[in-house]
């Protein structure tokens, strides 16, 4: 992930990372070579780890020192909220489609969001930041945001 973060910058990385998920996940529900099946499952698992390692690094380091914890919460709580409705949106799907379908749908859904990262203002310079840079940077940016109620 460290290497992969280096070559293609982070935002590279993160973006490759996203759609390479989606993409490991579309090629394993049109296989039927084991083989390949384990290696989709290995990129999905080498694309995780770096959009994790690349997005979480730089985000836990942007948030102000005040407001981590809090922050950390939040985004615990959204990821639990989606390990929760993936596997019932894939379910409420395979009542309907097989397992290729819905394989191939949701990975290529996936992939596709990867484009959303473009979408986002600020993004590709956000991650081009060094860590000493974007420390706090969320509270220089968006002041408005971290005020006192």
């Amino acid at each position: 992930a460290s290497w992969w973060s280096r070559a293609t910058g982070r935002f590279g990385a993160r973006v490759s990372g996203a759609a390479g998920i989606g993409l490991a996940l579309a090629l394993a529900g049109l296989t039927e070579d084991r083989h390949v099946l384990v290696a989709c499952f290995a990129i999905v698992g080498l694309c995780s780890a770096t959009t994790t390692l690349v997005g979480k690094t730089h985000r836990m380091l942007a948030r102000p020192l005040a407001y981590r914890a809090r922050m950390v919460a939040a985004a615990v709580m959204t990821i639990q909220v989606s390990q929760t409705l993936g596997p019932a949106l894939a379910g409420i799907a395979l009542t309907h489609w097989s397992v290729r379908v819905v394989y191939v749908a949701f990975g290529l859904l996936s992939a596709a969001s990867a484009l959303g990262f473009f979408l986002v203002p600020g993004f590709r310079a956000f991650m081009a930041l060094e860590h000493d840079e974007v420390d706090g940077w969320y509270g220089k940016a968006y002041p408005a945001a971290f005020e006192a109620f």
